[in-house]
C-alpha cells in the first residue's frame, strides 16, 4: 500500500495486522490517559443503535518515559480492564483495537495520542480505498447518545461536500459529583457557548466549537491537511483550524456527546483545569470577555469590501482598539491583495491571515487594554440582548439552556 501522507507524514508504527471489515464506515479514536472508568464509555458506544455498516474504535492508552510511576499503573490497569471487556464483546459490529504506547517527553500527550489513531484509521481505510471515510474523534470520560454512530454517517452521507463537522455536546449538570462540580461545568460550558455565539455575531467564518470529543473529519482531507498535531493540549482548536477554512464545514446536532465534567490535572486549559479552578476559587464568580470585544472584532469584518476596493487601510477611520492591534501586529494588505487573483480569494486570504488564533488574540488585546473581563452572566445576558432575544434575569442555567438551544438551531 503506497500512500504519500502516511509515507512522509504518518506514524511510523502501524498497531494492527488483521484486516478490516468491507463495510467498515467510522473509525473512533480515544486517547487514554491516567483514565480509571473507561469502560463507561466503551459500554456507551457499544449500546448504540444497530448500524448497517460495521465501526472500528481505536484506544490509545499512552504515556512518557518520564510519567511517574503511579500514572503508569493507572493505564496498565485500565489496559487489562479493556482487555477483559473487549473479550466479552462478541456478535458486534464495532471491533476495538487497543494500543498502549510510551512515548518520548517530547512528543508525549494528547496530540500524538489522537495522531497515532488517526493515522491508523487512514491506514484502514486505504486497505479499502475509502478516502472519504470518517474518522471520528471521542475522550474517555464520554457517553454518547444512542444514535451516535447512525446520525454521524448519516450526517456525512448527506453532505457528501463536508470536510468535517462539530459533534454536538452536554456537558451533564447534575449527578454524583460533588454540587460546586457541576455548577462550575455549568459556568464553564456557558462560556464556551457564549464565546462561540460572539464569534457568529461578529460574522467571523470559522466559528464553530474545537471540542477533541466531539469532531469528525473525512480521511482524505485528514491527510491534506497534513494530519494531526504532536501539541499536549488545544490540539483540537489547532486541528479544526485547518479544516475549516476549507470550506463547507459543518454541524451534525442530531446526536449528543456527554463528556465528563470532572476536574483533572492533564492538560493545562480545557474542562478539567477549568473545573479546578473554579473549585478553588473563593468568590465563585466566573468572569469572561465583555460583549463589547465582539462589536470590536465586528468592525474588522465590515470593512473587508472596503479594503479590498481601497487597496489601502484608512487607519483614520478604525476604532482605536482595531487600529492599535493590527499596527502592532503587522497587518500587511498588500500582500494579502498581492496573492490574491479576485474578490473571493482575497477573503480567503484575508482569513488565513486573521484566523481563529489571531481572532482569540485580538479578544485578549482588547480584554487587556480596553474591555475588562466582567460577570459571565452579566455578559452572556448582554450579547443575547444585543442580538434580539428578551431576557429578564435568568440564572447560570436558564441561559445555559438558551444558549444550547441556539448552538443547536433551535429557538424553542
Amino acid at each position: 500500500m503506497s500512500n504519500l501522507y502516511l509515507e512522509r507524514y504518518g506514524w511510523p508504527d502501524s498497531y494492527t495486522s488483521t484486516n478490516p471489515s468491507n463495510d467498515l464506515e467510522l473509525v473512533v479514536v480515544i486517547p487514554i490517559y491516567n483514565e480509571t472508568d473507561v469502560v463507561k464509555t466503551l459500554e456507551s458506544l457499544a449500546s448504540c443503535s444497530t448500524t448497517p455498516f460495521s465501526i472500528e474504535v481505536f484506544l490509545v492508552i499512552n504515556q512518557s518515559e518520564v510519567d511517574i510511576e503511579e500514572t503508569k499503573a493507572v493505564n496498565h490497569h485500565t489496559e487489562k480492564q479493556i482487555s477483559k471487556w473487549i473479550s466479552t464483546q462478541s456478535k458486534s459490529k464495532i471491533d476495538y483495537h487497543l494500543i498502549n504506547v510510551t512515548l518520548k517527553p517530547r512528543h508525549a500527550g494528547v496530540g500524538s495520542a489522537r495522531k497515532i489513531g488517526m493515522d491508523e484509521a487512514v491506514r484502514r481505510f486505504e486497505l479499502l480505498n475509502k478516502p472519504n471515510a470518517v474518522i471520528v474523534n471521542l475522550d474517555a470520560d464520554c457517553v454518547v447518545d444512542d444514535n451516535y454512530f447512525n446520525e454521524i454517517f448519516l450526517h456525512f452521507s448527506q453532505n457528501p461536500d463536508t470536510p468535517g463537522a462539530s459533534i454536538y455536546f452536554e456537558h451533564p449538570l447534575k449527578g454524583e459529583l460533588d454540587r460546586n462540580i457541576y455548577e462550575g461545568i455549568s459556568n464553564y460550558e456557558l462560556f464556551l457557548r457564549y464565546y462561540r455565539q460572539g464569534l457568529l455575531y461578529s460574522g467571523f467564518p470559522y466559528h464553530y466549537h474545537t471540542v477533541g470529543s466531539s469532531m469528525a473529519v473525512r480521511s482524505i482531507i485528514y491527510q491534506k491537511q497534513g494530519g494531526m498535531n504532536r501539541r499536549k493540549a488545544g490540539e483540537d482548536f489547532y486541528f479544526l483550524h485547518k479544516i475549516m477554512p476549507i470550506g463547507r464545514f459543518t454541524e451534525i446536532n442530531t446526536t449528543c456527546v456527554h463528556p465528563s465534567p470532572r476536574s483533572s490535572n492533564r492538560v493545562p486549559f480545557g474542562t478539567g483545569k477549568a473545573i479546578n479552578d473554579w473549585l478553588v476559587q473563593e468568590d465563585k464568580e466566573y468572569t469572561t470577555y465583555h460583549p463589547s470585544v465582539f462589536n470590536e472584532l465586528q468592525n474588522i469584518f465590515r470593512i473587508i469590501p472596503e479594503l479590498y476596493k481601497e487597496k489601502q487601510v484608512d487607519y483614520s477611520k478604525l476604532n482605536t482598539p482595531l487600529r492599535s492591534f493590527l499596527q502592532t501586529n503587522d497587518f500587511n494588505l498588500d500582500r494579502i491583495l498581492k496573492d490574491s487573483g479576485s474578490y473571493s480569494s482575497f477573503i480567503q486570504k484575508f482569513f488565513e491571515w486573521f484566523n481563529g488564533f489571531r481572532v482569540l488574540k485580538f479578544i485578549h488585546y482588547c480584554r487587556d487594554h480596553y474591555f475588562p473581563e466582567i460577570a459571565l452572566i452579566s455578559a452572556a445576558k448582554i450579547l443575547l440582548e444585543t442580538m434580539g432575544h428578551q431576557v429578564n434575569e435568568p440564572s447560570i442555567n436558564e441561559l445555559l439552556e438558551i444558549y444550547r438551544k441556539m448552538d443547536r438551531g433551535r429557538t424553542k
